[in-house]
């Protein structure tokens, strides 16, 4: 069973690094589950990605007032390669999996 835990999102900043973060209008979920199909030792994982509303800070030399930007869903998709003691029951109680794509660590723990 894959539970869809709410993303913790923390340290968030602007795309540029200069200006202040964003101010978000909702809740962001990086990645929602929707589907799972099961490819060999893999599972590809189908889901959602909502980012909300907000207000960007405008850049170019100063980073006075925002600008509104309109927030979006979109189906994104992962691939997950489990160690073989995940199959063999080798794997102790909890032991979470982490997974690195796009500057992001993705982190699974089997749960009872």
């Amino acid at each position: 069973m894959l539970a869809n835990i709410p993303t913790k999102v923390e340290s968030y900043r602007d795309g540029s690094g200069v200006c202040p973060a964003p101010i978000l209008k909702g809740t962001y979920e990086h990645f929602e589950l929707k589907s799972i199909m099961v490819i060999g030792p893999m599972f590809g994982l189908v889901g959602e990605r909502r980012t909300p509303d907000m207000d960007e800070y405008v850049g170019g030399g100063g980073c006075l007032g925002t600008h509104p930007v309109q927030g979006q869903v979109r189906e994104e998709q992962l691939l997950v390669t489990l160690p073989p003691e995940f199959f063999t029951g080798q794997a102790p109680k909890g032991q979470a999996l982490k997974q690195q794509d796009q500057g992001w660590t993705w982190t699974f723990t089997p749960v009872p």
